[in-house]
């Protein structure tokens, strides 16, 4: 097995090993929002205000992690596309100076 084989299925279990993580994140983050948006609205003490800020802190949340997917996910592609290309094969000398250096 090439190099470059061994590190596109290293990059594989890391991405694979990141959208597991972001898929358990997102679930524990709009669970979270729905118990809390579920709390909110039961309690009678709650200014408006106070239910607005949660809502757009959750909203900043969930952009965060939607930029920060976007992020990791063109990173990846940077280094597939990196670990893709054949290497190159180095520049052969020409006789004349194989020779030369032999003498």
């Amino acid at each position: 097995m090439d190099r470059n084989s061994m590190i596109k299925q290293m990059l594989d279990l890391q991405k694979a090993a990141f959208d597991g993580f972001m898929g358990s994140m997102a679930t524990v983050q709009d669970q979270a929002r729905k118990l809390t948006e579920m709390m909110l609205d039961q309690s009678g003490h709650i200014p408006e205000n106070g239910k607005k800020m949660v809502d757009e802190w959750f909203k900043t949340c969930q952009k965060g992690r939607e930029q920060w997917r976007a992020a990791m996910e063109e990173n990846f592609k940077k280094a597939e596309s990196y670990f893709s290309e054949k290497p190159k094969a180095e520049p052969s000398r020409p006789p004349q100076a194989q020779e030369k250096k032999a003498a």
